[in-house]
């Protein structure tokens, strides 16, 4: 009959080595036994997917946009929790990004990565975060003024007005 019995070391979160001793006895009572250890290791990076692209208005007053963003979503063969890292990829850099990030008006670049507990990470996942402008310009009309005209050398009426443009402000850069 061959018979075993097992015990599990637990080494860390990402390996285990789990120790089986083997016993076989003959008909006539004569046993031999040996020794075989699996060694477990958890060697899989996760699998990530980044939310769909999307869209969001500038902070009032502001020509960036700073909130929350939805996470990406992943899976492990053995991390229930892991941990996203997410970047702005800008022409010149990359920036890690926080809940105090400001996310120009535009079209921005976004990068993520998942990493569980044993330091495999997952390859990259990008998106699109497009910030509107949708807030108006504010403007500001002058007062409406009466001016007295006067007959200049050529007999006609004239008036000469000053100050009378209207003033603009807008939360993003203006065109002229």
């Amino acid at each position: 009959s061959i018979t075993n019995s097992a015990h599990i070391s637990i080494l860390s979160p990402c390996q285990s080595i789990l120790s089986r001793l083997w016993t076989v006895t003959d008909n006539c009572g004569n046993t031999a036994t040996c020794v075989q250890q699996i060694e477990i290791i958890d060697l899989s990076p996760p699998t990530i997917m980044c939310p769909p692209n999307l869209s969001v208005g500038t902070n009032p007053g502001q020509c960036f946009y700073t909130g929350t963003l939805p996470d990406p979503t992943a899976t492990d063969n053995c991390d229930p929790n892991l941990e996203f890292t997410c970047s702005l990829l800008t022409p010149t850099m990359s920036i890690l990004i926080t809940p105090q990030t400001q996310f120009p008006k535009g079209v921005n670049n976004i990068t993520c990565f998942a990493k569980d507990d044993c330091g495999n990470q997952s390859a990259n996942c990008n998106y699109i975060l497009t910030v509107v402008d949708n807030q108006p310009p504010v403007l500001i009309c002058p007062q409406s003024v009466s001016v007295q005209g006067s007959l200049n050398p050529l007999g006609q009426c004239k008036a000469v007005v000053n100050n009378i443009a209207p003033t603009a402000t807008d939360n993003c850069p203006m065109l002229n």
